[in-house]
């Protein structure tokens, strides 16, 4: 029941984000100052169709309208003025579009697209909240089964071209605990910490790798009686390598293999899609979906366990 309520949520959010996502990408945005006196229709013809029909009521003429506040009669524009037009992606002509990039000076585009990367944050902040369910299961098919609620805080920044590093901290709590030998499910009493720290390298647009350390907190089985489980968790240290793909502007994946040691050693993976909106210098939202599974040995003892997680956040 709690598996679907995380399935349904997601599929929610990401039908939001990418419905939001399109209608922002619908249409382009052009800043022009003009050369002559002419007309709004004038001005379409130059970069739409023949064929298109655009009224007052189209959605582009009316964000034209309201980008220039200003202008009080579009059937007769002055020389100099400067306008912001929005066009219809569906409406574009593309011999038209390519002869007006031709028309603008080179030395203004390089211009531009410098003073862009310029703009470009290269620090982040990012802010998340993710819960979901874990089960963990021994050699004996005793079980233990949990829902858990993260807050972290993580900070980025660039240290080298196409490099990051990642230091983040969080607070983790752990909740109806249900023990397969024990009657009654409890609860860990108050949060616990955890920390992560890595580097990664972007290979192009699509494509980054990286490594990183995680301190985390482990429930060991062995702990349990026939009655009871100690709600004491123990230190797990992972090492990991973390290859991420962003199949378009919206979705991506996003994956691990690592290596556990403390409580015990063994190795864990996780596979996941994350969607995201906005932009990544001002404000972006994200939300992911994530599976897990370890294999650990405790003890001379065999665990296994597997995770959903399900995250939403925002990077500043």
């Amino acid at each position: 029941m709690v598996l679907r309520f995380f399935f349904i949520t997601f599929i929610t959010a990401c039908f939001c984000i990418n419905s939001f996502a399109q209608n922002r990408s619908k249409f382009i945005k052009i800043r022009t100052t003009l050369k002559e006196d002419t007309s709004l229709a004038k001005l379409y013809s130059k970069f739409v169709k023949d064929d298109s029909v655009i009224r007052k009521s189209s959605p582009m003429t009316k964000k034209t309208f309201k980008a220039n506040p200003k202008v009080k009669n579009w059937r007769k524009l002055k020389k100099d003025m400067r306008i912001i037009l929005y066009l219809n992606k569906a409406f574009l002509d593309p011999v038209k579009m390519e002869k007006y990039r031709n028309s603008l000076p080179k030395k203004k585009i390089k211009k531009k697209i410098a003073k862009k990367v310029e703009k470009q944050k290269m620090k982040h902040f990012s802010i998340t909240t993710s819960g979901g369910m874990i089960g963990i299961s021994d050699e004996d098919s005793n079980t233990l089964d949990m829902n858990f609620l993260k807050f972290s805080v993580s900070y980025s920044n660039k240290f080298k071209k196409n490099y990051n590093y990642q230091i983040g901290i969080a607070t983790v709590t752990f909740f109806d605990l249900k023990y397969s030998e024990a009657s009654e499910a409890v609860s860990h009493d108050g949060f616990l910490p955890e920390f992560n720290l890595g580097i990664s390298r972007l290979f192009n647009e699509k494509f980054s790798l990286g490594i990183g350390y995680d301190y985390l907190n482990y429930f060991v089985l062995s702990d349990a009686s026939s009655t009871k489980f100690n709600l004491d968790p123990k230190e797990i240290h992972r090492i990991n390598i973390k290859p991420s793909y962003r199949l378009n502007s919206i979705f991506g994946l996003v994956s691990s293999v690592g290596y556990l040691s403390g409580a015990g050693n063994g190795v864990d993976g996780s596979l996941g899609i994350t969607a995201s909106v906005g932009k990544k210098d001002k404000l972006q939202g994200n939300v992911a979906l994530i599976g897990y599974f370890s294999s650990l040995e405790v003890e001379n003892r065999k665990e296994s366990s597997s995770a959903v997680v399900l995250s939403f956040g925002f990077m500043i």
